[in-house]
């Protein structure tokens, strides 16, 4: 684990540091409950919230952690994405082949069809 990470916390609203050497929480009050910490987060939409907001806030039907514990969450979280991504990025190299090839023929058609033509009208002006 990084050092300077177990001294220091990122304030979420502002994302200045705060330090522990400032006798100050590594946690930041609630901008809805001021009395009281963030100590949560909704994974629904990545939010640092606090136990007030879960209880009796906006977030009483969301799926909330607390931040102890959303490091997993957010690695899950990490993965499911990056797997998605990958699954699309081998759909989209699949699919420029495709266009590639469509795009050879189509090249190969028109230069057929523009020498048929060519000689059509070598024919006419003989």
């Amino acid at each position: 684990m990084n050092p300077s990470l177990t001294r220091s916390s990122f304030n979420f609203s502002t994302n200045k540091k705060i330090s522990e050497n400032n006798n100050e929480s590594l946690f930041e009050n609630c901008s809805s409950h001021p009395d009281e910490v963030c100590n949560y987060l909704c994974t629904d939409n990545l939010k640092i919230i606090c136990a007030e907001c879960i209880i009796n806030g906006d977030y009483r039907r969301s799926n909330c952690v607390k931040l102890t514990k959303a490091h997993d969450v957010i690695c899950n979280e990490i993965k499911s994405c990056s797997s998605k991504l990958n699954e699309l990025t081998h759909q989209v190299e699949i699919n420029k082949k495709l266009v590639d090839f469509d795009l050879e023929d189509y090249n190969t058609k028109f230069n057929q069809a523009r020498n048929q033509l060519s000689q059509m009208f070598d024919e006419i002006i003989q």
